[in-house]
């Protein structure tokens, strides 16, 4: 149940079909190499994000996009927030989610660099009795086993052959691979 479609009365009968549950799917805009969208990290946390929802119910949260990245600021189309902006935008949409009747919210994060950023977060709100708890799921990848047998590369990192397989199957047409070139590989 995606928040950005539902109707004012769909909205509560999604609310109470999700027994209170809401996802926030967290990534950032970065530069993610010549051939992947800006919106890499976003596109595949809010992708597991709906297939997870497909699978138990719960309310997707539009994808969220302000996560924690001032080591990219200096790559093209980066948006890069301040730290304290970040922890307050994040801690008002979790007000406002609960307000709306969503008391168990779980922070999906598609980024790397929110690892040290949204677990803090989590932390820091046990101490602020909020009617809500909140709870974090890290990035998301096979065990390194499985991605031995699959992958085809022997060193991947940022914007490699996991995130590039993951693109072309969430949204195959936003990948540019022609825009790569042999230096790149």
């Amino acid at each position: 149940m995606r928040w950005e479609n539902l109707t004012g009365k769909t909205f509560v009968e999604a609310v109470e079909a999700a027994q209170g549950v809401c996802i926030i799917p967290i990534g950032v805009l970065e530069y993610h190499g010549p051939h992947l969208p800006l919106g890499t990290d976003m596109q595949h946390s809010h992708a597991v994000a709906c297939a997870a929802a497909e699978q138990e119910p719960a309310v997707v949260y539009p994808a969220y996009h302000f996560g924690l990245n001032m080591e990219a600021k200096h790559f093209p189309g980066n948006i890069v927030l301040k730290e304290r902006l970040l922890f307050e935008l994040l801690e008002n949409i979790c007000d406002e989610i609960s307000r709306n009747g969503l008391k168990k919210i779980i922070l999906l994060s598609g980024h790397g660099g929110n690892r040290y950023y949204l677990p803090l977060f989590v932390q820091l709100m046990i101490d602020k009795e909020k009617d809500y708890i909140v709870y974090y799921f890290s990035h998301f990848t096979a065990s390194h086993e499985v991605e031995k047998q699959i992958m085809d590369t022997k060193v991947d990192g940022h914007a490699g052959e996991r995130e590039t397989s993951m693109g072309m199957y969430v949204h195959p047409e936003l990948v540019r691979m022609d825009l790569l070139e042999e230096s790149d590989l």
